[in-house]
């Protein structure tokens, strides 16, 4: 049996923008995504890097409930 090496993932997470944490603040997690995309994990990681506190948290809807949507205490960065 061969082990095989496997470098390290080259992928490097993009540098938060400078209106990030003002653009989370005034318009929430829909804004966000409208500007950004619609990558939730960075988003995540952005807001742990940045500080940036949200207003309007992500909500979810699960059997026609709006449920608010749980984001980690401590995401991994």
């Amino acid at each position: 049996m061969s082990i095989t090496y496997r470098p390290p993932s080259t992928k490097a997470i993009p540098p938060c923008p400078p209106e990030f944490a003002e653009n989370l603040a005034k318009g929430g997690w829909e804004l966000v995504e409208r500007l950004y995309g619609g990558r939730t994990d960075l988003h995540l990681k952005w807001i742990a890097m940045s500080g940036a506190q949200c207003r309007m948290p992500k909500r979810r809807v699960v059997n026609g409930c709006v449920m608010a949507a749980v984001t980690p205490a401590d995401p991994q960065i």
